[in-house]
């Protein structure tokens, strides 16, 4: 693993997980390394070729991005159960998670909670409401617009505190200890979401009322909103990654 060769902790090292190329990590990426984060993007086949606690040996905070495959579908995809694993570890080391999407559902899963798998479909802009105040969203009671691409949903974690809910899912954000899961993006630019819109996986998931290029437009008028939401909640996973960082390296 890179960062495992650095062999000097100069810097907090944040390690990103993807498990589809177009799912990129957007403003985590970027928002780390302009706070000079070292920041290594691998594929969930690489990490799982590692133990977890080599992983853990080299890197300060973890994120779990999203993928169109089920949080479950361990046969399809066995890293899925590697990322778990991984998860539960860096939590009970106090290292800071962040999961989102399919990254909320694998932290939810590891730690206890049902998958419903296809009965909470939100595809494209939509709202959810914060159900208490936190540092990562905000003061509680605000409905939120925010970008949303998942039909699965999870329970809520036993001891987790749910941020967020919304009409179709009663856990948009949790957080539990170290961790915090996140069901919609808060990651993705525009750049980013046209990306998406080229990929005939996401496309096939758009309702036939939503066409590729109005939700393009709706996504840029109203970026600025969701840029300053995911802007203040990765800040916070950052902060805490820098305190580890802090912690165990210095």
């Amino acid at each position: 693993m890179p960062s495992a060769l650095r062999g000097v902790d100069l810097v907090p090292a944040l390690l990103i997980i993807q498990h589809v190329a177009w799912e990129e990590p957007g403003l985590v990426a970027e928002l780390a390394q302009s706070r000079g984060f070292s920041v290594d993007i691998l594929d969930m086949g690489v990490v799982s070729e590692s133990r977890p606690s080599k992983v853990l040996d080299a890197y300060d905070g973890l994120v779990f991005m999203g993928g169109p495959m089920g949080a479950l579908d361990d046969d399809a995809h066995p890293a899925l159960a590697h990322e778990r694993e991984l998860s539960l570890l860096a939590i009970s080391h106090g290292i800071p998670v962040l999961g989102i999407c399919l990254g909320h559902q694998l932290l939810a899963t590891a730690l206890g909670s049902r998958l419903i798998s296809g009965q909470a479909r939100e595809i494209g802009i939509g709202s959810i409401q914060l159900t208490t105040d936190s540092a990562e969203l905000g003061v509680g009671g605000q409905q939120l617009e925010v970008l949303h691409w998942h039909s699965d949903s999870v329970t809520a974690p036993v001891g987790s505190e749910v941020l967020a809910a919304s009409d179709t899912c009663e856990v948009q954000a949790f957080r539990f200890k170290s961790a915090i899961g996140i069901q919609f993006h808060i990651e993705v630019s525009p750049s980013v979401l046209a990306h998406w819109l080229r990929e005939p996986t996401m496309l096939h998931d758009l309702p036939d009322d939503v066409s590729p290029q109005d939700l393009q437009g709706e996504y840029e008028r109203g970026f600025a909103a969701v840029a300053a939401l995911g802007s203040r909640l990765i800040n916070v996973f950052l902060s805490n990654v820098a305190s580890s960082f802090d912690r165990t390296r210095r």
